[in-house]
């Protein structure tokens, strides 16, 4: 008994799961929940001759149809249960049954190749479903990539027959599916225009019918189906989505809404290169997305994550990509899995973490057989870069090597990334004019490439970032004049972002220093800097916008909670308002006997009453008066606060450009020791002009945060200085805050003796290791610079103390009021002791 009603309950569940397709996509056999042949074989041998069974031979067509686009080879096991669900359905004249099993036939009738049964099962077909067969024949033949002419025009006529039958019978259903497949018929056959009057049509239809949810859902369809690649059509796609997103809101459907507005993101962000609106509805799709129940928020913050990356601030970037991560474990999906882990290896590549690159680039790779084509030879190249950059050069030619053996492509977008590899890698061993030969075979591919290029994704390198790649190439190796020709022609590219725009102004700036045209040196290094200040105010911009939104979140659940509570109050009211008339003549006896007393009592109270108003008015006025000079006070601090930030910008800038000057000076003076000069001043001025960076960044404009400003420090000094790895840095320094005046002083000292430790300790390219030790005990701060380079003698030592940069250093003690002692018993170390204030 108890497996008798377990075979009912399962072919009740295979009927429901089987009819819970998707119904807006009526051309595509249902897809099961999921695909369990052997229980469902073991139900259709115990079921009766009678419509249950013909959907149990359906859902089993249908499960096997499905397991063959997955790779299997069952269509002739699907073919075999739709003929039978068709044979039985004619035996129980069961027509709605029939007619999904014929469907299903013909469908798999097609994969197998066999047009002419197809087409003979569509001849003798009636009514709505001759209809529908005519739309999957369309469908094939337009797909079919042989004869692509012939196949065209039969799908055409198919087409048509489907219309025509559809006013034949009168059958609004398929007389909209017709329009609408003709509609992308003609978008594909570059008919752009006639594509968009069928959709109308149909969207007019909905108009006059009053079906708003119909008719949002073709102006999204319209939108997702009109060709990509041109600006007017990019401007039509953005109305029509804006169209379907004001009609979504006004029937409160918030997951279409969200689904609408990260449609709008990818517009603004791919075809029109609008970043801040591409931001906003990225946000704002993700907020509408929580709004509506639904978690599943991966591919959301995936697109909020590309479109911070792109902007440059990749901090925020790589905090909505561990978001999609964690969303994603709990929902896997292996195409976003693939998209989310090469953002997170861009993403680290451009903050200089290429371990962290590398490994997310390699779980990819190591799956490449279920990664897009075009995904793979631009994980190879990113690969190649990382290894490069972490000096794996070995293994970076291993990879390479191996990578061409197992694929091969002339596809030029993918053979762009091939080449690009090669002219990295080449150029990293120094092989210049091997690197200089597949550069230019890169760029010789851009024409072909940009012509089937997609931009809305970051795996191609198709046009600016090609150019960009090899004048880069071109003025590591000195040759000023080629890197400015491929740099002229960068405003007419496609594919440009802010952090192409904001490198390809250093490139010109540096073009423009080795050519002695200084003054527009100066201006591209403020375009430069202009581009890397705003990615530092992005991160503030993108908070406030956050807190905007959680803001307008929080106020939309008080208004619910607010219109519950009336709605609540409203109840009890009508409740209580059958009991009231019931005491009402007894409350107006009772009125009657004391409205005596207490008009009496009014009078006493209205006395008291006026007496506190005016001394209320009196305090209210102190307060509005105290609250006016608190708002002054605060606005004159801010006001301050501004000023100094803006202060110690200029200061920053002005430095900058100062070590620019002296960069570009150095490239042109033949002396050593003038060089060497300008090189110490250069280093000078960053210590100081550090200082500024932070204060103007940084929410205090006092203070210095000195643990940051050490590293950031130290990182500047070791990449100043060509050694190759032959000195190992090791800084350990306390977290805590000091003023201008004396971190300025601190900086300084530790630019001389490090500077000192680097040109002196280590002479013939001996290894060792220079120790940066910054220590705050209670008031007392220590800085400790040791090496264990080959010391000084002590008469050396004398000598040296009589030096330049000795001389400012102890200068600079004396400043701090502290104390400064010098060891040589191994190596040479100087320990400066002094107060905090």
């Amino acid at each position: 008994m108890y497996k008798i009603q377990l075979s009912v309950l399962l072919l009740l569940i295979s009927m429901v799961s089987y009819g819970q397709g998707n119904n807006r996509n009526t051309l595509s056999v249902p897809k099961p929940a999921e695909f369990k042949p052997g229980l469902l074989r073991d139900s259709l041998s115990r079921s009766q001759q009678d419509t249950g069974r013909v959907w149990l031979l359906n859902k089993l067509a249908a499960s096997y149809w499905w397991r063959q686009s997955a790779g299997s080879k069952d269509l002739d096991s699907a073919l075999y249960y739709a003929r039978e669900g068709t044979a039985l359905s004619r035996r129980l004249s069961y027509k709605l049954g029939e007619q999904e099993s014929v469907f299903i036939t013909v469908k798999t009738l097609l994969d197998l190749n066999k047009v002419k049964a197809a087409e003979e099962l569509t001849n003798i077909a009636r009514g709505e479903q001759q209809a529908r067969l005519s739309l999957v024949l369309a469908e094939h033949f337009h797909n079919r990539p042989n004869d692509k002419k012939s196949n065209l025009e039969r799908s055409y006529a198919y087409l048509s027959k489907a219309l025509q039958v559809s006013y034949a019978i009168k059958s609004s259903r398929w007389e909209i599916e017709s329009k609408i497949a003709l509609g992308k018929f003609y978008f594909s056959s570059d008919n752009v225009d006639k594509g968009i009057s069928y959709f109308m049509e149909v969207i007019k239809s909905c108009q006059k019918n009053g079906d708003l949810s119909a008719e949002a859902h073709w102006w999204s369809d319209l939108a997702a189906y009109l060709p990509a690649g041109s600006r007017k059509n990019a401007v039509l796609q953005l109305k029509y989505l804006k169209n379907a997103f004001r009609i979504y809101r006004s029937i409160n459907n918030i997951g279409q809404m969200a689904s609408c507005a990260l449609e709008i993101s990818f517009t603004f962000h791919y075809e029109l290169f609008e970043i801040d609106s591409a931001r906003y509805y990225a946000q704002s799709a993700i907020q509408l997305r929580k709004e509506s129940g639904n978690r599943k928020l991966y591919k959301y913050y995936c697109n909020l994550s590309n479109v911070y990356y792109d902007q440059g601030n990749f901090h925020q970037a790589l905090s909505y990509a561990i978001l999609a991560v964690n969303n994603l474990e709990e929902f896997p999906d292996f195409r976003w899995k693939s998209e989310i882990y090469i953002g997170l290896g861009d993403i680290y590549y451009s903050l200089g973490d290429y371990a962290n690159s590398l490994k997310y680039y390699k779980d990819i790779i190591n799956v490449l057989a279920n990664v897009d084509a075009a995904d793979g030879y631009y994980i190879a190249r990113r690969i190649i870069d990382n290894m490069v950059a972490l000096n794996r050069m070995k293994d970076a030619k291993n990879f390479l090597s191996s990578f061409e053996k197992t694929n091969s492509t002339t596809d030029p977008r993918l053979l762009q990334h091939l080449f690009a590899a090669k002219g990295e890698y080449y150029a990293s061993v120094g092989n210049m004019n091997a690197a200089e030969l597949y550069y230019k075979k890169m760029i010789g591919m851009d024409p072909a490439a940009i012509a089937y290029a997609d931009f809305n994704r970051r795996n191609t390198i198709a046009g600016a970032k090609a150019h960009y790649l090899m004048a880069r190439f071109y003025i590591d190796k000195k040759d000023y004049r080629s890197a400015a020709s491929l740099l002229n022609k960068f405003e007419t590219l496609p594919n440009t972002t802010s952090l192409i725009l904001k490198d390809v102004a250093l490139l010109r700036f540096k073009i423009d220093s080795a050519s002695g045209n200084y003054h527009s040196a100066i201006r591209n290094y403020q375009i430069y800097t202009a581009y890397k200040d705003s990615m530092y105010n992005i991160a503030n911009t993108g908070r406030i916008a956050d807190m905007q939104i959680k803001y307008e979140t929080n106020q939309k659940v008080k208004d619910i909670k607010l219109l519950q509570q009336e709605s609540l109050i409203q109840k009890r009211k009508i409740s209580q308002s059958t009991q009231s008339r019931r005491f009402a003549y007894a409350a107006i006896v009772m009125f009657v006997i004391i409205i005596g007393i207490g008009y009496n009592r009014y009078r006493l109270k209205q006395n008291s009453y006026k007496m506190l108003e005016e001394k209320q008015h009196k305090i209210n006025e102190q307060n509005e008066s105290l609250n006016s000079l608190n708002l002054e006070q605060e606005k004159l601090i801010k006001e301050k606060e501004w000023l100094i930030k803006e202060i110690h910008h200029r200061v920053k800038n002005n430095m900058q450009m100062m070590q620019s000057l002296l960069k570009s000076q150095g490239y042109y003076n033949g002396n050593e020791d003038a060089s060497l000069a300008i090189k110490t001043s250069q280093h000078r001025l960053q210590a100081m002009s550090l200082v500024h960076q932070k204060l103007y960044l940084d929410e205090s404009t006092d203070q210095i945060e000195m643990s940051g400003y050490a590293h950031e420090l130290i990182e500047y000094l070791k990449n100043s200085f060509d050694v190759k790895g032959q000195i190992n840095y090791n800084l350990r320094a306390d977290n805590f805050m000091l003023d201008i005046a004396r971190a300025v002083p601190v900086g300084l000292i530790i630019n001389e003796l490090v500077t000192n430790a680097i040109k002196y300790a280590f002479p013939d390219n001996k290894t060792g290791t220079i120790e940066v030790i910054l220590t705050k005990v209670e008031q007392l701060i220590t800085l400790t610079i040791s090496d264990n380079g080959i010391g000084m003698q002590s008469e050396a030592l004398d000598d040296l103390k009589d030096s330049f940069g000795i001389t400012l250093i102890k200068g600079l003690v004396a400043q701090l009021d502290g104390e400064i002692m010098f060891n040589s018993s191994i190596g040479t170390s100087a320990t400066v002791t002094f107060s905090k204030t």
